[in-house]
């Protein structure tokens, strides 16, 4: 527990639990993720900065097109218009 508070410090408070992981196991303490985890939770040494999900505005229409074509799809294909 001491080691994951000290690191939490040297961190900035940025670690999360995986990565707290990787600096335990790279000094040769090999524990379980989801045990960091929950110690992590109970002494809440949790990170502080949540980042946006990358693939959060993939659904809005970035550009929006003139129809030069003039033309309109159907269920039974594509028509022009007069």
């Amino acid at each position: 527990m001491e080691l994951i508070a000290q690191q939490w410090e040297r961190s900035f408070h940025i670690y999360g639990y995986r990565q707290m992981w990787l600096c335990l196991k790279r000094q040769n303490i090999f524990r379980n993720s989801k045990a960091v985890l929950r110690i992590m939770k109970k002494y809440d040494l949790l990170s502080e900065i949540r980042r946006c999900r990358k693939w959060q505005h993939m659904g809005q229409q970035i550009h929006k097109y003139k129809n030069l074509l003039n033309r309109t799809s159907t269920r039974t294909g594509l028509t022009a218009n007069e």
